[in-house]
């Protein structure tokens, strides 16, 4: 069986930067290069772009692929009255006024700053000082949010609360998917606080082996920062913390925002323990592993510093001693997916991570 990661890359517009290409044209793409590949079990991150979520599931349905709802597909309404929600305001008005002077982009952030809090008011606590009628927290499903947009500092800002950015498929011909559950991040700051951000724990098997496995995809607090590997600390504790009464074998892939061999990485790996396995570099050793490479162009919208860097994971916990099922990890390899018929331009601006792997059952309840 083959699982295929990748941080896709699609962002809404008032993302500074956000710009990688069309994203009908980049997720037809990469739905064509799924499929040709014949990846058993596709894992997407950012995937916030309606209309990028749409052509993914309408060209991978018609090619033989499940795509499940619910995996993070709910928005959430967050508290505008906070700092982040300026900081917001302040990042989008900058970005429409790179070219003008210093002092002209202080006088507009400070003006989007005061116009953030008067629809604050005006938004959460309504024209006769009542009550809101939605409260910070409140989960909402897609098909009404449009009402909801109309009562929104988001809506009278331009800016739209984003689902989870997590994608799962699967292909019916060789897997069959078992439940599929969301768990959002307890602990999230800044803008992300606009993304249900969060993992997924799908059950998973192969039709032969009648017997499920999970595979977890993730997506981390992005950005450098002590505030930022603060908060990506939390978020791995909640997963480990979330997978620790399982019995079965499981896959755990996502861009985890952590840069591989160094300080938080020790950190990662502190804190999911021994029991996780980061199979990319168990099986090689001596290979950087880059999916954030110079060499991808398409880096440059958001960093134009040059690095390489590796930031997305896979990583195997093997069950307990009374599960049926182990895990046998093949491969890893780094998959830069080029467009279909382009050979140097690239979908995202992440490279994915392709594993091989096969689930078997475990020799000593076999007699092997």
């Amino acid at each position: 069986m083959k699982t295929f990661f990748l941080n896709a890359a699609f962002l809404p517009e008032w993302v500074p930067g956000a710009a990688v290409g069309n994203n009908i044209h980049r997720a037809s793409g990469i739905a064509e290069h799924i499929s040709s590949c014949e990846f058993d079990i596709v894992v997407l991150c950012e995937v916030f772009a309606p209309e990028a979520r749409q052509t993914l599931r309408t060209q991978l349905s018609a090619k033989g692929y499940t795509v499940p709802g619910g995996v993070g597909e709910y928005l959430t309404v967050v508290d505008e009255t906070s700092p982040e929600m300026v900081a917001t305001v302040e990042l989008k008005l900058m970005a429409l006024a790179l070219k003008k002077p210093l002092h002209v982009r202080k006088k507009l952030a400070a003006t989007a700053s005061a116009k953030a809090r008067r629809i604050n008011r005006a938004a959460f606590v309504g024209a006769d000082g009542g009550r809101p009628t939605l409260q910070p927290g409140t989960e909402v499903e897609p098909a009404k949010l449009g009402e909801i947009r109309q009562a929104t500092v988001s809506a009278l800002l331009g800016i739209e609360l984003l689902n989870s950015g997590l994608f799962l498929a699967v292909r019916c011909q060789t897997v069959k998917l078992g439940q599929v559950s969301f768990h959002q991040w307890n602990s999230t700051s800044g803008i992300e606080q606009y993304a249900s951000k969060g993992f997924f724990v799908a059950e998973v098997g192969s039709w032969a082996l009648g017997k499920y496995i999970d595979v977890v995809g993730a997506h981390l607090r992005a950005f450098e920062g002590s505030g930022e590997a603060e908060t990506r600390r939390h978020q791995l504790s909640q997963v480990k913390s979330t997978l620790s009464s399982q019995i079965r074998p499981r896959l755990v892939v996502g861009d985890f925002n952590i840069i591989g061999e160094t300080r938080d990485y020790e950190i990662l790996s502190s804190v999911l323990g021994h029991g996780f396995a980061d199979q990319y570099r168990l099986l090689h050793p001596n290979d950087h592993g880059y999916t954030w490479s110079a060499k991808n162009p398409n880096t440059k919208r958001s960093d134009d510093s040059g690095k390489n860097e590796r930031l997305d994971y896979v990583f195997l916990q093997q069950s307990g001693v009374a599960a049926e099922v182990e895990i046998n990890v093949e491969e890893v390899l780094i998959d830069e997916v080029p467009l279909p018929h382009y050979s140097d331009i690239y979908a995202s601006d992440h490279f994915g991570l392709v594993t091989s792997f096969e689930p078997r059952r475990r020799s000593h309840l076999t007699g092997a």
